[in-house]
């Protein structure tokens, strides 16, 4: 596809009655998605590209049948816009074939973005731009246009640019989803790797961006002191962030006295097993950049982890000042993050914590469009003490073969840990050592990673091998299960039929082993098939079935009961069933029937998400869970929620309430952060947050309150072009 230079301004109303809209070529040759891969769409949608010096234009013209358009959502920034009459762009500004930025609008204007990774393996809602669109209806359809200015997309001066690019169309009427460019399942949707490329730009010098957002905020805890410490919540505080393009596609970030009180907080999770659960990044600060600085497999064998900065058993570490750069040069991406935290003083949730800086370096390579090497350097410091460096090393690489579909990833890394010495604790009653003194002491571990996968149309084996030995320790990283050989075999069988309303059946066994580092003993194997029915009408029904051999090597509590060390063996049932999507009320239910830890265990969980009214929403889930983990022992019978409600008086002005509450036992909780935003200028916002966090494990402790309010400022402003 081709995109035209722009001679005389566009007024951006969503008409497309600009003079380049009638030379512009159009493109219209959309193939349908969902529910008939590669039908014919039942409705024309178009699109044409245009650009100036400073920004891509895109019209896209989408007809509509006598049904009509369905909006339910006026939020930015929510997943329920993919539910509504909407169009989604897929841009791959650097042609990397790796990473996309989406930008989606529905056809009341509510705007949508977000980042792919990994060829579409990781998906952030959380990243934000600034971009202008605007749409415009009539009886037969609507139409958007879309304004992107190139300081988001990263682009700078150049003689001569090509991009990759996709247009997506979401309709409820009929029940559908058309794309430009048809990904071959079982390609994600969302895959740079097939996108359509988009050139024609000529001679761009659009300049280099620099981007200023500072803020200021006011906080009270309801408590008398007025606090100015940036290590203590403070009362009154600003400080802000900004980010200056360097070259084309590269960028340094920065931010000073960091305040993430607008993120929105994790939802409540209940492990089932004695490994740590995973919490993805929402601090928009670590978003931008994440896309080179990835290393290993998200939630499961991560070398790097940006969660572990700034935050602490659970619990916040205040931040000084970040700086990052990354970006492209040729052939090479670049990424380093270097971040210095306060230390924080003792309180009754927490244990005092000196400063820490942390240091992160990122190199990826191209040697081919589908092949690259890459190095990463992580590292943790703690300022003034010693017996506490911590640092890690990995090279990784990934090469594609038979037009993509045949994917080999692997890594290598080492860590480096050292653990301070500490001294004797001693009965002030008796004077006898309780815990002996340890000394200080330091370990180096190593680990590695091979995953092969062919994705076919109607198959797709996988075989993934996961090593680490026992002094491995991650600590800048995420292992759930460090210390052990995972072995995994899987094949998925996807036919098609054409029968009962049905799209595409996913079906097939996997196998796993997991051993110790010095492979003389299994700890886990599991061996079961997992069959997924889709419909049409987008209903889903799945059932996974899995025996699971389990040896637990020391006393672990679950639920608030002890869990022996001892060799388990049970079976393990899944149902799962969702309503329709892009509907008003949409339901779904899972319920699990495990043998676990010599007991059986039962979950049952509800999912709701109403949306009445566009200004209104109402998304929750609630799991119970109840049984035992031992035939002579007591039951168990709790559950846990997570739920938001929303409040869209405009685009603009937005009000939500998220409540997570667990009645796990021994770690009971309730969570509420209700938060008023409204974006008063692009890029620019002003937050009123309440939020409350209430231990209920600690019985009559009375409940942490805290409002903030805080305003934010966006400034663009470019330099040469």
């Amino acid at each position: 596809m081709k995109a035209v230079r722009i001679s005389e301004p566009i007024v951006l109303d969503g008409l497309g009655n600009d003079a380049v809209w009638r030379s512009a070529t159009v493109y219209d040759r959309f193939g349908e998605r969902e529910p008939s891969f590669r039908a014919e769409p039942a409705l024309r949608t178009a699109v044409q590209f245009a650009y100036d010096e400073q920004a891509l234009f895109v019209l896209v013209t989408c007809l509509t049948n006598s049904k009509g358009i369905t909006v339910r959502t006026l939020r930015r920034d929510s997943f329920g816009i993919y539910e509504d009459d909407m169009v989604l762009l897929k841009i791959d500004p650097s042609h990397s074939r790796r990473t996309s930025m989406n930008f989606g609008v529905n056809t009341d204007g509510a705007q949508v973005d977000a980042l792919t990774l990994e060829d579409g393996r990781v998906f952030l809602q959380q990243w934000d731009a600034v971009w202008q669109s605007e749409v415009s209806r009539s009886d037969s359809g609507f139409t958007v246009e879309f304004r992107i200015p190139f300081s988001v997309l990263g682009l700078a001066k150049a003689s001569e640019l090509t991009m990759g690019f996709n247009v997506s169309r979401f309709l409820v009427h009929p029940l559908a989803k058309y794309d430009l460019r048809l990904s071959n399942p079982p390609e994600r949707y969302n895959a740079a790797s097939s996108f359509a490329v988009l050139e024609g730009f000529r001679d761009l010098d659009p300049g280099l961006a620099v981007e200023l957002t500072p803020y200021v905020l006011a906080r009270t805890r309801f408590q008398s002191e007025f606090v100015l410490d940036p290590r203590e919540s403070p009362t009154l505080a600003v400080g802000g962030d900004f980010r200056m393009q360097t070259a084309p596609a590269s960028y340094v970030e920065g931010t000073v006295l960091t305040d993430f009180a607008q993120v929105q907080m994790d939802a409540a999770q209940v492990a089932r097993d004695r490994f740590p659960l995973f919490f993805p990044e929402q601090r928009p600060f670590f978003i931008n950049g994440l896309g080179i600085l990835n290393f290993g497999v998200s939630g499961s064998a991560q070398l790097f982890n940006s969660r572990r900065i700034g935050l602490e058993d659970g619990s916040p570490v205040p931040l000084v000042a970040g700086v990052k750069a990354y970006g492209q040069t040729g052939d090479l991406r670049y990424a380093a993050l270097n971040v210095q935290t306060l230390n924080r003083p003792a309180t009754d949730d927490s244990e005092a914590l000196g400063a820490e800086n942390f240091s992160i370096g990122r190199l990826r390579y191209g040697l081919t469009d589908d092949s690259w090497i890459g190095a990463l350097a992580v590292a943790k410091h703690r300022l003034g003490e010693s017996d506490h460096e911590n640092w890690a090393l990995g090279l990784d690489a990934e090469s594609r073969h038979d037009r993509g579909r045949l994917v080999a990833y692997g890594f290598a890394g080492t860590t480096y840990s050292e653990s301070p010495a500490e001294a004797a604790e001693i009965e002030a009653a008796t004077g006898e050592i309780s815990e002996p003194a340890i000394a200080p002491s330091s370990t180096r571990g190593n680990t590695g990673y091979l995953s092969l996968q062919h994705k076919t149309v109607y198959l797709k084996p996988r075989i993934q091998w996961l090593y680490s030995d026992e002094n491995f320790d991650p600590r800048l990283g995420f292992y759930k299960r460090p210390g052990t050989a995972q072995t995994t075999l899987s094949v998925t069988a996807m036919p098609r039929p054409k029968f009962l309303g049905l799209r595409q059946i996913d079906t097939g066994p996997s196998l796993s082993t997991v051993s110790n580092s010095a492979h003389t003993e299994i700890l886990t194997q599991s061996a079961g098939v997992k069959t997924t029915a889709i419909w049409r009408n987008t209903s889903i029904a799945e059932y996974e079935y899995r025996r699971v051999l389990d040896r637990v090597q020391s006393d672990f509590t679950l639920f608030g009961m002890g869990v022996g060390a001892a060799r388990y063996v049970g079976h393990r049932h899944r149902f799962k069933l969702s309503s329709p999507r892009r509907q008003a009320v949409i339901v779904g239910g899972e319920y699990r029937n495990d043998e676990m830890f010599g007991g059986r265990t039962h979950s049952a969980k509800f999912d709701l998400t109403f949306r009445p009214l566009k200004h209104f929403a109402l998304k929750g889930s609630y799991t119970q869970l109840f049984g035992h983990l031992d035939d002579a022992g007591e039951d168990f019978n709790f559950g846990f929620m997570n739920n938001t409600v929303e409040l869209a008086f405009n685009r603009f002005v937005v009000w939500d309430t998220v409540t997570r509450f667990t009645m796990q036992p021994e770690s009971e909780s309730l969570g509420i952060q209700s938060r008023l935003r409204w974006r008063y200028f692009p890029g620019s916002d002003v937050y009123l947050v309440y939020r409350t966090d209430h231990d209920l494990s600690e019985g009559p402790d009375p409940a942490f309150h805290e409002v903030t309010l805080k305003a934010t400022y966006y400034l663009r402003h470019i330099i040469g072009g």
